[in-house]
């Protein structure tokens, strides 16, 4: 059973605005307008069932994590060197389960999987970061990134530098879920999240505090579940 769902599959560039999910069963389609690029409304049927896979639900809170990555000051340090590299930017380079914790200032998580080897779950559990022109989490190649929230997370990116690339404090060209029971801030001075591909809600309580745009999905933005 989902909660309330909605999907928006659009040409160009999605901008959500998330506020609150009631429930509603997710067996009965729903009949979604969607505007095209001349900005005329058109109504598609969709399948709830279509729009998500199960690992966008999967809770790995509970799981023996594949390596752990703790955030300290100016580094990060990821476990198993197998897995990624530490440093001022930690790269994360297959699939896998990580377990994040700790502070930072102008660190910065990077999934880099180019094999696209399959689902990297980051597993934020009472994260604070901090950057001043970079993301915070910046997937640069993957399948699919699952951030799943627990406990208290906050994520803030300053952008003094309005020229920035990777403008968002969450920066993702490949597909990204955000999910968990726990909490996530987000902070930005520019966009809060940017998702190139396909940008998925099923859980957590989100907050967005943005100088630009909060939420920005470029196939598609599907939300199922979250507050």
């Amino acid at each position: 059973m989902l909660k309330k769902l909605l999907a928006c599959a659009c040409v160009l560039l999605l901008v959500l605005s998330l506020a609150s999910c009631g429930k509603t069963p997710a067996d009965s389609a729903m009949n979604q307008t969607t505007e095209n690029a001349s900005g005329s409304g058109k109504a598609t049927d969709i399948d709830p069932d279509s729009m998500f896979s199960d690992s966008d639900f999967k809770d790995v809170s509970a799981e023996t994590a594949d390596a752990v990555v703790t955030l300290n000051g100016s580094t990060g340090t990821i476990s198993d060197p197998a897995r990624g590299t530490s440093g001022a930017v930690v790269t994360i380079t297959q699939k896998g389960i990580y377990r994040v914790s700790g502070q930072s200032e102008n660190v910065t998580i990077d999934v880099n999987d180019e094999s696209e080897s399959g689902n990297v779950y980051l597993l934020f559990d009472n994260v604070s970061m901090q950057t001043e022109n970079e993301p915070c989490l910046r997937v640069s190649h993957a399948d699919k990134v699952i951030l799943q929230s627990v406990g208290k997370n906050t994520l803030t990116a300053k952008f003094d530098d309005q020229d920035a690339s990777a403008d968002g404090a969450i920066y993702a060209k490949d597909d990204l879920t955000l999910s968990g029971s726990g909490a996530l801030t987000i902070q930005s001075g520019h966009h809060g999240v940017v998702c190139k591909n396909d940008l998925k809600l099923t859980g957590v309580q989100l907050t967005v505090a943005a100088a630009a745009i909060g939420l920005q999905a470029g196939d598609s933005g599907r939300i199922a579940d979250g507050a």
